[in-house]
């Protein structure tokens, strides 16, 4: 009798990703930051640290959100926690995660009491204060010694946005009527879900991963809301449609190729197009054509946009 193998094949753990393995993205967020051309900048220097951290960091927070808000207002707490992040990188990197998550939940505490106490009468949640906090960090590790102390940065949190949250739900990491908005989290529910990240992400880093996550839920992002956008100016324009029908539209299997909607739609792909080359020309990338794009909509309309013409006549 032929013996039965006990041999079993071992899994193969996914190579962990680096610095230098998101080097693209790195760069295309730095070109983002605004940083004079030839200009070195250091998380040992806190005027560096302030203006291409955390007040990057902070406008990223939308205060234009917090009624009766004015810049000036947060100029000595924005300094202050500048000096927090410059004394962090001055001490010995955490060594656990638990070690860091006490670290960044006092430096949350000391930013939104600090924030609340200057607009008491409009008080933010801690969804805020993530935001300043966790984009301070990712802006940090663009810096151009943050090699030197990447120690620092082995347990950063994923910066919570509307794209992220996008990225959690499609991984069922939350539901929707928990969690409504990144602005209002509260602490509770953030602890569970950058555990719940950490979990899904091992043993990625989720700063890392989120250099390539939220590029790619902003397109995914801006293809919804273009498809969106159609849907709408067909809604609008329900009788028109639904007399004339989708093939006669311009919409077919083959893309948008006349008839009532693709004026609009050319329109439409042209402010998308101007947009989107605005994002391209600060990553170094080259403009798209507007005709390029158009000839793009079929592989949209074969799908999508028939589907949702569908529903609206």
């Amino acid at each position: 009798m032929t013996p039965v193998s006990t041999t079993t094949i071992p899994t193969v753990s996914p190579a962990i990703k680096t610095r230098s393995s998101i080097l693209p993205q790195i760069t295309a967020f730095k070109n983002r930051m605004g940083i004079p051309t030839g200009t070195k900048i250091s998380v040992k220097k806190p005027a560096d640290i302030l203006e291409y951290a955390v007040n990057k960091a902070y406008i990223d927070m939308q205060p234009r959100t917090i009624k009766g808000h004015e810049i000036i207002k947060t100029a000595k707490l924005r300094n202050d926690l500048a000096d927090r992040f410059f004394k962090y990188f001055n001490d010995p990197a955490p060594s656990t995660e638990s070690d860091f998550d006490k670290i960044h939940s006092d430096f949350c505490d000391f930013f939104l009491t600090g924030l609340n106490k200057i607009f008491a009468s409009t008080p933010q949640a801690f969804g805020k204060a993530q935001k300043v906090i966790n984009m301070a960090f990712k802006y940090l590790y663009c810096f151009d010694d943050a090699i030197s102390y990447l120690p620092h940065f082995t347990y950063c949190h994923m910066p919570i946005d509307s794209y992220t949250l996008n990225w959690c739900f499609d991984n069922k990491l939350y539901k929707k009527s928990k969690i409504r908005n990144w602005s209002t989290l509260k602490k509770p529910d953030y602890d569970i879900l950058c555990d719940k990240i950490r979990k899904k992400l091992a043993p990625q880093s989720p700063l890392i991963e989120e250099f390539v996550i939220w590029p790619e839920e902003k397109a995914k992002a801006n293809e919804i809301n273009f498809i969106k956008t159609i849907m709408d100016y067909i809604a609008d324009n329900y009788d028109l449609f639904s007399s004339s029908g989708i093939t006669s539209s311009g919409i077919t299997s083959s893309g948008i190729s006349s008839g009532p909607i693709k004026p609009y739609v050319e329109k439409t792909v042209k402010n998308k197009v101007k947009t989107i080359n605005n994002d391209r020309r600060k990553d170094g990338k080259s403009p798209l054509i507007n005709t390029t794009v158009l000839s793009m909509l079929s592989s949209i309309s074969t799908s999508a946009l028939i589907a949702g013409i569908a529903k609206c006549i």
